[in-house]
């Protein structure tokens, strides 16, 4: 199991963030199969789930906006975790700055 785990993340259909989950599902089914994987987001859907968390962030109070880059990614990852890696996430937030420009 563990092979087949690890061939489909060095495949590019598993993310890192999601081995742990795999490891968990196919333990309990005994054995490794696709169907465990969850279909990889879009970059229309990610933009949708940015603007969500956003509109969230939006109603919350903070003590240190310096905090508001480390909330949001909780708040994707949270949903998106397994479609796809945080490193990507992270890096789709840096560059539109996003995270800090709507929460203030």
């Amino acid at each position: 199991m563990m092979s087949s785990i690890l061939k489909a993340y060095i495949d590019g259909k598993l993310t890192y963030d999601f081995i742990l989950t795999a490891m968990k599902i196919s333990s309990e089914l005994g054995m490794f199969v696709d169907e465990i994987i969850p279909n990889p987001i879009s970059d229309t859907d990610l933009e949708k789930e940015i603007l969500l968390a956003e509109q969230q962030m939006a109603k919350m109070k903070f003590v240190k906006d310096k905090n508001a880059g480390s909330i949001i990614m909780g708040i994707l990852m949270n949903k998106l975790r397994g479609r796809i890696s945080a490193k990507e996430v992270a890096l789709k937030l840096n560059l539109t700055q996003r995270s800090l420009k709507n929460v203030k």
